[in-house]
């Protein structure tokens, strides 16, 4: 009798394009820029940059509870094709019991918290989904009630191979505002480190009026497309 074999998820580097791979990945030179903006050390900015970091001075992701938004004149620190992939700002502070590492592409964002995130006995979905609870405040919960799922199998203890998943729109409606940041909201989770990601748009950056490819993510500090 023939044996059948599920077909194994993908790597996130096959899930996810390689804009949203670099902003979930950090690479040294990036941790090493961002440890200095923790230290209160000031990084010049090249000035292709200048008008993405004042476009995105003051901004912060939606929903966050109040511990975890970006900090009053937390510097921002641009990376001109960083990995010679895209075009990026990030920046890092202290939220709540964590660092929280925030990055943005022309229309991505993402936040990553590093500290004791899991705790014991949880499966890397129960530590999104908790997670998410604390992160982002009740008016999601309220408005767009999101329903994680987990796309791979593995157990988040691999750095190199992260647990991950997204919102599971078959278990709740889009937002009545789709395209939504939260429909195309994801999640992953390695020791020490969780992080969400998703798109968003103009305005009050909630409508996801662009697609999430690489290509429209990838040229932001020269303005071409």
């Amino acid at each position: 009798m023939p044996t059948t074999h599920a077909i194994p998820a993908p790597s996130y580097k096959v899930f996810f394009n390689d804009v949203w791979v670099e902003l979930i990945d950090l690479p040294p030179v990036t941790d090493a820029a961002l440890s200095k903006v923790l230290r209160g050390l000031r990084v010049v900015a090249p000035a292709s940059a200048r008008r993405a970091i004042a476009q995105m001075t003051g901004v912060s992701i939606p929903n966050l509870r109040a511990p975890f938004v970006v900090p009053p004149g937390t510097p921002l620190v641009a990376f001109p094709k960083e990995n010679g992939c895209c075009d990026l700002i990030r920046t890092r502070y202290r939220g709540g019991p964590f660092f929280v590492d925030v990055g943005f592409a022309t229309r991505i964002f993402s936040m990553r918290l590093t500290g004791s995130v899991r705790r014991p006995g949880e499966t890397p979905l129960d530590t999104a989904n908790r997670m998410l609870t604390e992160i982002f405040d009740d008016a999601l919960a309220t408005s767009t009630p999101v329903h994680f799922l987990q796309v791979n199998d593995a157990d988040g203890l691999d750095p190199a191979s992260p647990a991950y998943g997204c919102h599971d729109t078959s278990q709740a409606s889009y937002s009545v505002h789709s395209p939504h940041w939260v429909d195309l909201l994801c999640w992953w989770l390695r020791p020490d480190e969780l992080g969400f990601i998703s798109m968003w748009g103009e305005g009050e950056r909630k409508r996801a009026v662009e697609s999430p490819s690489a290509d429209t993510n990838r040229n932001w500090f020269s303005g071409k497309k």
